[in-house]
């Protein structure tokens, strides 16, 4: 029995330091180098949490991202993008059901720390409106975004990524912060 545990560890070991670098897309077109235009669009959930006169924005939500972006060298590409967030909340005092709607418009950095890893950054304007059956109320505001994000998927110019990131939106009285999960498909 001891003999052939050691067997056995002995062949783990030998595949181990014969494997040579793993390539994740082996079935599929390899991962071109990225250049140019990039492209991405995702979805995805998110929690809202607001301060000041948003304190009772406490919600989660819905995310969704449109980003465009090109190529400044091999590590930096930058990027205009667009965050649209919604949930629903009722008001504590009128007991009415209302829509908020989050925005942030921003320009930004992205900076592929390894091949399939990069962290993002923006600034930008925000607004955040309401929708009850009383009308729309709207607030702008500086926005600020920030993620780290992982492209599980690459083939050709194509991934799949998912980001973990948050959003700000600080407007004149309050500020309301949004933490999302992501998943996105990107062009590169």
């Amino acid at each position: 029995m001891r003999g052939r545990r050691t067997s056995v560890a002995a062949v783990v070991l030998a595949l181990l330091a014969g494997a040579g670098p793993a390539r994740a897309d082996d079935y599929l077109e390899d991962p071109q180098p990225r250049e140019g235009l990039m492209l991405s669009f995702g979805l995805g959930p998110a929690l809202f949490v607001g301060l000041g006169n948003y304190s009772d924005f406490r919600a989660p939500g819905g995310s969704g991202m449109l980003r465009l972006g090109s190529k400044a060298s091999q590590l930096v590409t930058f990027i205009v993008q667009t965050e649209n967030m919604g949930f629903l909340r009722e008001d504590p005092v009128t007991r009415v059901d209302s829509t908020q709607a989050f925005s942030i418009n921003t320009l930004g950095v992205m900076l592929f720390v390894r091949e399939r890893f990069w962290l993002r950054s923006g600034v930008g304007f925000a607004s955040v409106s309401e929708d009850d059956r009383q009308g729309r109320t709207l607030d702008n505001g500086l926005g600020l975004t920030g993620a780290l994000g992982y492209d599980v998927r690459r083939w050709g110019r194509w991934a799949i990524n998912f980001e973990l990131g948050s959003a700000t939106g600080m407007m004149g009285n309050g500020s309301l912060t949004l933490f999302l999960l992501r998943v996105a498909a990107t062009y590169y």
